[in-house]
């Protein structure tokens, strides 16, 4: 399943980067970048370990912990990025970004949660 997850969301970075480059050069860069780091945040916080267990306690745990590094993941790329890349278009940036954590589910987020 995490084969899946990455490999749908790196079809999704290069679509965002398609799509968006007929807006330009820059455009198309910002794109890239936000679903970069959305891709590295999704990636690092399942891999953490969204592992089901049989008690419900340490599964919660588990999910709020790869929650908060999925959050933390994204803050630290959003200030790398923001602070590196100029020019940059910061509405496309963001909107790939964050489109990139509603893709997630149709890709089959909820099915890795099961399988661990």
């Amino acid at each position: 399943m995490q084969r899946r997850l990455i490999l749908g969301l790196a079809l999704y970075v290069c679509l965002a980067g398609l799509v968006s480059a007929p807006l330009g050069w820059t455009a198309a860069y910002s794109a890239l970048l936000g679903g970069v780091v959305a891709m590295c945040a999704i990636t690092g916080a399942s891999f953490l370990g969204l592992k089901a267990t049989a008690l419900p306690g340490v599964a919660a745990v588990n999910v709020i912990r790869s929650e908060f590094v999925k959050f933390l993941i994204s803050v630290v790329g959003m200030a790398l990025v923001f602070k590196l890349v100029h020019p940059l278009q910061e509405v496309i940036f963001l909107c790939v970004l964050f489109v990139g954590f509603l893709v997630v589910p149709l890709i089959g987020y909820r099915h890795l949660v099961r399988e661990q």
